[in-house]
């Protein structure tokens, strides 16, 4: 049975695989500070909100992110589902890619499943928390799609 490790905040065990951990980067001459903050970002130009977008490249500050992401009224949910894993990829490619030490990290993993462990979230993460029995992918009520990129990108890494 293959080893799963469980992440959710970056201030907990694990912490750097999760989507809020400070880790810079840069993408088209535009600097980030993580990877949640790209995926607004992208969100925000992609469906026209030029305005939210430049003030989410102002900020790095989580609570004010959260609240400049839910003014993204105009996003057509269904094409952001088909392209929110093609984004995250990408930035999770220039996160580890541009930090040495976090990719040494992430290859450390070996071929461990990633969890996230972000409690209700069902899309990102597997709809556990990190208390719940995680390891044992059938209590799983989530896609897990944070985890699962990872482990992609960790593959693309290894050669």
């Amino acid at each position: 049975m293959k080893q799963v490790i469980g992440f959710n905040k970056p201030t907990e065990p694990n912490g750097y695989l999760s989507n809020w951990y400070a880790a810079p980067f840069t993408v088209d001459g535009k600097q980030f500070t993580n990877v949640e903050q790209y995926m607004l970002y992208l969100k925000a130009v992609m469906f026209g909100a030029e305005d939210t977008a430049a003030q989410i490249l102002r900020t790095a500050d989580q609570t004010m992110l959260k609240q400049l992401g839910r003014l993204i009224w105009n996003a057509n949910n269904t094409v952001w589902n088909g392209l929110r894993q093609i984004a995250l990829c990408k930035a999770l490619r220039e996160k580890f890619g541009q930090n040495d030490n976090l990719r040494a990290q992430l290859l450390s993993t070996g071929d461990a499943i990633l969890a996230n462990c972000a409690g209700k979230e069902n899309v990102f993460g597997t709809g556990l928390d990190l208390n719940a029995d995680f390891a044992n992918l059938h209590n799983w009520n989530g896609q897990n799609l944070l985890g699962f990129t990872l482990m992609y990108v960790r593959d693309q890494f290894k050669g």
